[in-house]
């Protein structure tokens, strides 16, 4: 689902199939250090429209569902992923707010 483009600016299904994989291969401490960003980002790359063009396919998404469930992301990120539907306001927030995305930091060079 777009966050801020319109629909023909949003990535390809097989790419988002391909970098979903690798962040399902990552180190799993360091996944369990980075839960809640690797969560939000899977549940973001492949969260269900019910379009066949932006949809990841129905094998994928049971892969990313029992990868999600493994990890202990949030009912509602697996439930994003497994049935569509909307953010909570305070996931939307952390996504559109005006604080800095989650996982991004200010640092002084």
């Amino acid at each position: 689902m777009p966050v801020y483009a319109t629909l023909q600016q949003v990535v390809a299904a097989t790419r988002v199939q391909a970098w979903s994989e690798k962040l399902m291969g990552m180190n799993v401490a360091r996944v369990e250090k980075n839960l809640a960003m690797v969560s939000l980002c899977l549940m973001q790359l492949s969260r269900r429209t019910d379009d066949r063009y932006r949809d990841v396919t129905r094998g994928f998404r049971e892969q990313l569902v029992m990868y999600l469930e493994e990890i202990g992301a949030s009912e509602l990120y697996v439930r994003l992923v497994r049935d569509g539907g909307r953010l909570d306001q305070e996931s939307e927030e952390s996504i559109v707010g005006d604080s800095l995305p989650l996982g991004f930091r200010l640092v002084n060079v």
